[in-house]
This record gives C-alpha cells, sequence and structure tokens, in this order.
C-alpha cells in the first residue's frame, strides 16, 4: 500500500530524500490512514444535506389545503421534475447510508497480504458508495433549481 520513496519523490534509489520529499510522504501517510473515517465523514454529510432538502421538497409539495399544490397541478414538466428531485434524494440518502453502515468484514489476523486487500475491499466499496450518493445529491440539487427556475417562469 505504501509507494518506494524513490518513486514518489523521482530520486534515483540510494539517494537521501529531501525535506520536501519526506514531508508530501507523511501527508500521503496520513490520508491514507484517515481515508475510512474521512468516506464515514462524507456519508453522513451527504445523509444531512440530502434529509434536509427532502424535508424543503416535501414542505413545497405540502404546501397549503390542496393536493397537488395550484403551482403542480396543471404543470406536468413540474410535476415530472418534483418526482426526480425526489427520487434522487432517496439515491443519495440510500447511498450515503451504504457507506456508513456498519458491515462484517475479514480479519486476517495472521496474513498481512489478505489484510491489504480486505482492507482495499473496504475503501473501495465506501469510496464507491459516497461517489455514487454524491451523484444523486447533485441531480437532485439539479432539479429541484430547475423545478424552482420552472415554477418563477410560469408565474404561478
Amino acid at each position: 500500500m505504501k509507494n518506494d520513496p524513490a518513486e514518489v519523490s523521482g530520486t534515483v534509489p540510494g539517494s537521501p530524500l529531501s525535506e520536501e520529499d519526506r514531508r508530501l510522504i507523511q501527508q500521503f501517510e496520513k490520508l491514507e490512514e484517515r481515508q475510512l473515517e474521512s468516506l464515514d465523514a462524507a456519508g453522513q454529510r451527504v445523509i444531512e444535506l440530502t434529509s434536509l432538502l427532502l424535508g424543503l421538497l416535501f414542505a413545497a409539495l405540502a404546501f397549503g389545503d390542496d393536493f397537488p399544490p395550484p403551482y403542480l397541478g396543471g404543470n406536468p414538466l413540474a410535476q415530472g421534475v418534483a418526482v426526480a428531485a425526489l427520487f434522487c434524494f432517496l439515491g443519495a440518502i440510500l447511498f450515503g447510508l451504504r457507506a456508513v453502515q456498519p458491515r462484517s468484514y475479514a480479519a486476517y489476523r495472521h496474513n498481512l497480504s489478505a489484510m491489504a486487500r480486505e482492507l482495499d475491499r473496504l475503501v473501495r466499496t465506501k469510496s464507491t458508495a459516497v461517489r455514487i450518493a454524491g451523484g444523486f445529491f447533485f441531480g437532485g440539487c439539479f432539479a429541484l433549481a430547475l423545478l424552482v427556475g420552472i415554477l418563477v417562469l410560469r408565474g404561478n
């Protein structure tokens, strides 16, 4: 998992590393150590923000005594965009949960290469879920902004 310092610095093997090279290596080692915590925090943040925007979307859709509200009733484009935003936000929450949910993993106590493979698998799974959750989140934000634009341009 760690790179050869000579490869990182571009120096000839056996030559001493510069102080800048050592700092760079230390920085990447810190990033690697905190990678799982960063992915969990990103997943939690996606869930928090999506829940907030989903609540706003539900409030906008349920505003008033009539359902659907008058500004959506005769506007099939706005209705479709609202449903798309809803599905995007739900997808973001589901994949955010996938990133942070506890899961079992094989603990190879006496096999370091198997441990490294398991850690790589864990990081890959979490980072994929966070990336997909982010895509759904941005899709939902785009759909929500589009919905607001449609309603403003329509004048209702």
